[in-house]
Parts: C-alpha cells; structure tokens; sequence
C-alpha cells in the first residue's frame, strides 16, 4: 500500500511544491501590489494636477477680490465727496428750486424733490449701461 522507504523524498518534495506555491503567490501578491502602487501613482499625479489647477484658480481669485476691493474704496470715498457736497449744497441753499415739493413722493410718503429726480435718472441711466434691466428694483423709491 503505502512505501515507507522512500518517506524523505516524499517529504522532500511535498515541501518543494508548498514552497513553489508559496513563491507563487508571493509573485501574485507582489504583482497586485505593484499594479496598486502605480494606480495610486497616477491618481497623485492627476489629484497634484487638480491642485494646482486650483490653485492657481485660487490666485486668480485673491487678485480680482483685491482688485474689486479697490475699486469698492474708491467708489465709498467718491461717494464720501458728493455726500460732502450735497450737505454743503442743502446748507447754502436751503430754497433752491431743486429742493422744492412740486407733489412727486417715495413709497412711504415722504416728499421726492427735484433734486432726486436727478439722480434717481442718473442712477437708472448708469446700471443699465452695466445691463441691469430694471434699475428702479435696485434703487429707494
């Protein structure tokens, strides 16, 4: 049945055939690892390239909101100017017929005098030139 005598080689080579399958696997294993490692590769290399997409979208942001903020200070201190002089207008001139009710009133009632006609014109005039359609929506009335 069973032949004893040649044991050692049986030994022998059922341990060369678990070693051979053991390297196999190591190989396989050490394939699929490889493969994973230059997939995770390219995803670092194609997340680095959004990263920096993104950040020099960043730059260009920072730039315009610095560019915006002084074009939003120099507006408040034209704005700062001309409320100066309406002041200095309405004191020196307290019975100008700009400021005269001639029976146009805002919303709440209040007298609409000339003088805001003006600028309610002007107001209108410049945001459609900047294609706001309806400017008396953006506007005190």
């Amino acid at each position: 049945m069973f032949e004893f005598t040649n044991n050692a080689a049986n030994i022998w080579a059922n341990q060369a055939y678990r070693s051979a399958q053991d390297a196999d696997q190591a190989r396989s294993e050490t394939a699929q690892v490889a493969a994973r490692r230059d997939e995770l590769a390219d995803i670092a290399r194609h997340n680095t390239a959004i990263a920096l997409e993104e950040r020099a979208k960043v730059k260009e942001l920072t730039a315009e909101v610095e560019r915006l903020k002084d074009l939003l200070a120099m507006k408040q201190g034209r704005i700062a100017g001309l409320e100066a002089q309406t002041k200095a207008y309405r004191e020196q001139h307290p019975v100008s017929p700009l400021r005269t009710d001639i029976g146009r009133r805002y919303k709440d009632g209040e007298v609409k005098l000339p003088i805001a006609i003006i600028f309610e014109e002007a107001f209108d005039r410049a945001l459609r030139q900047q294609g706001i359609a309806d400017p008396v929506s953006r506007r005190d009335d």
